[in-house]
């Protein structure tokens, strides 16, 4: 294989979840642990080990494991990750992740987050948990003793010439979760066995987690018209290299050129950009673009037309785009063209407002309305009508202040207004009167423990509102409050409010009354007496509970150990159950059972019953 004349590669992957990993695999002697620190707490001096014949659920400790000696660094480091400064903490156990990654073993058993398991039966299952002091920090089901984990081949691996070079990338999506602490690359050229392209495996760098996830390598000891097939496989944190991704790619004898943007052009809401490559071979152009708001290109939907390439309209708030051209030939990609940046005139119109309230403050009244989503909303055109004039008036606030004893004979409709001069739809038209035949709407009428809560939703243009109440012995209502125009809700404190019908009136500010809402009586809410408790019987090592009909709907079975002030709560019968099976009790104790409503927190009409378990 020729010397690779020129390797160059960046490594991305995102940093390590939240929670703490854990990876197992067999090994000739058993099985083998190793796990990486938690991150939100000191660096623990101790860790426990628990085993479980894979879904048993049945624990033992097996082992116990602790900080261990190691270089000058690496001990420097743990000193830093154990102290109390939360920040300090956070930049050393992010390095101890970074050297666990690049010699696991060795790291691992200074950190004591590594076990070899030597206790279990070949081809068994077993599941494990690591706990430090009373925390479960990791917990991994499914291991196979003696049987070595292979890691899965790299997912979405692809190939591409460019300037002579094939570029090589890969997914590094969840290397963390997988244990993935290297890269092998091989590559073979036709009937040729694969050797290996870099000599060492190619190690993972733990990035920032906002990075790109991806693997690239650039391969540029190619040969012109070669066909070659290379090879990626994964190395875990045990050293076991997984099956590879294979792709195969054929150099091409000569590189597409650099394309050029000749003019751009704007046809409406289209874009039109006449490009010129030198190859004949490019028989497509791929254009770029990135709006002045973001930072990365992308692709967009075009249609091309020999040279011209005609783009969908661009829907953007953005005043401007970068647009460049990449001539492409199958895999075969072309150094980009000068970008070249063009404005964007924005023709999209802002979200239309919603229109919310008129507010009366003394004198005035305040038109309010909910601003609109769009970021680029400048402010907002009132328009108000009558049946002489319309006048428009520019706000930037969301509330427009009017004098009183103008709003009741005009209208009043929003517009919402960007800096690029776009008009939304208008609001329908509004008006501070009551519109005729219109009546308040009465949600609720409910009983409370100072009593009864009148709740109503009120019409725009409300400046008072009445509440009215009908008593059982009365023909006319009598107003028992008048209210400002924003109220929504009432609280009659007289005796004998639950018998009670309610309705409610709205009044603008010309003393015009609406349609009264309609009438709505207290509902009662229903009284709960529960059931007695007929007998208590232990049978076949149960205590069987049973009782007859209450008159409620909820209630609740609870046990109270003799000696204990602890209520524990054993079922939720429903109202047609009458018994009940405890068999959670313990030989020679005294229990009384008891069944109460819910809601009854002193259970004072609980029924009680006692009994005493059989040694």
């Amino acid at each position: 294989m020729k010397v690779l004349s020129a390797l160059a590669f960046l490594l991305v992957v995102t940093d390590a979840a939240a929670a703490d990993q854990l990876w197992a695999s067999g090994s000739p002697k058993g099985i083998e642990l190793l796990w990486s620190p938690p991150q939100d707490q000191p660096l623990p001096k101790h860790y426990t080990i628990r085993r479980a014949q894979s879904g048993s659920g049945r624990w033992t400790e097996i082992a116990t494991t602790a900080i261990g000696s190691g270089d000058s660094i690496l001990a420097a480091v743990v000193a830093r990750a154990m102290s109390n400064d939360a920040a300090a903490r956070k930049r050393a156990l992010d390095t101890l992740r970074t050297l666990l990654f690049g010699t696991p073993r060795t790291v691992a058993a200074a950190l004591g987050t590594y076990l070899l398991d030597t206790t279990t039966t070949p081809g068994t299952e077993y599941d494990y948990q690591v706990w430090t002091g009373a925390v479960l920090i990791a917990t991994i089901a499914g291991v196979v003793s003696h049987q070595r984990n292979i890691p899965d081949p790299p997912a979405h691996v692809s190939a591409r010439q460019r300037a002579g070079c094939i570029e090589l990338s890969w997914s590094t999506d969840s290397v963390v979760e997988r244990g993935i602490v290297a890269f092998a690359l091989y590559r073979a050229e036709a009937n040729r066995s694969p050797t290996r392209l870099l000599q060492r495996p190619l190690p993972v760098t733990m990035l920032p987690a906002d990075t790109v996830l991806g693997c690239f390598v650039r391969d540029c000891s190619v040969r012109e018209g070669a066909a070659y097939t290379y090879y990626v496989a994964a190395l875990d944190v045990f050293g076991s290299e997984g099956q590879p991704a294979t792709i195969s790619t054929v150099c091409r004898r000569s590189a597409l050129s650099q394309p050029e943007i000749a003019r751009v052009e704007q046809i409406g809401e289209e874009l039109r950009i006449v490009a010129r490559t030198a190859d004949t071979v490019a028989r497509a152009l791929v254009p770029l673009i990135r709006t002045s708001d973001t930072k990365h290109w992308r692709e967009t939907p075009f249609v091309q037309q020999d040279s011209i390439l005609r783009l969908a309209p661009i829907v953007t708030r953005a005043d401007a785009v970068a647009i460049s051209v990449v001539a492409r030939d199958g895999d075969l990609w072309s150094w980009s063209s000068i970008p070249v940046v063009v404005p964007i005139p924005d023709t999209t119109a802002p979200a239309r407002p919603v229109y919310c309230r008129f507010d009366r403050d003394g004198g005035n009244i305040a038109l309010c309305w909910t601003p609109s989503d769009d970021p680029d909303v400048a402010g907002y055109v009132v328009e108000s009508a009558s049946a002489t004039d319309t006048l428009r008036r520019f706000v930037a606030a969301t509330f427009f202040s009017i004098p009183d004893t103008t709003s009741t004979h005009r209208s009043y409709r929003i517009v919402a207004a960007d800096a690029h001069g776009n008009l939304s739809r208008p609001t329908p038209w509004m008006n501070a009167s009551l519109p005729a035949g219109t009546r308040p709407e009465l949600v609720a009428v409910t009983p409370t423990d100072h009593g009864t809560l009148v709740v109503w939703r009120n019409l725009p243009g409300t400046a008072r509102v009445l509440v009215n109440r009908y008593d059982d012995t009365a023909a006319t209502p009598l107003t028992i409050a008048s209210l400002d125009g924003s109220a929504t809700s009432y609280l009659d404190r007289a005796r004998g409010s639950h018998r009670a019908w309610y309705q409610v009136v709205a009044l603008d500010s010309n003393g015009r009354y609406s349609m009264p809402s309609r009438r709505v009586r207290s509902l009662q809410a229903e009284r709960c007496i529960a059931p007695r408790l007929d007998s208590a019987v232990y049978r076949d090592g149960a205590v069987v509970l049973y009782w007859s009909h209450g008159s409620g709907s909820a209630y609740l079975v609870e046990r109270i150990e003799a000696g204990s002030d602890d209520v524990v709560v054993l079922a939720r019968p429903s109202r047609n159950d009458t018994t009940f099976t405890d068999a959670s009790i313990a030989p020679g104790a005294t229990y009384t059972y008891r069944i109460r409503c819910i809601g009854d927190t002193s259970a004072k009409e609980a029924s009680l019953l006692t009994i005493t378990v059989p040694q």
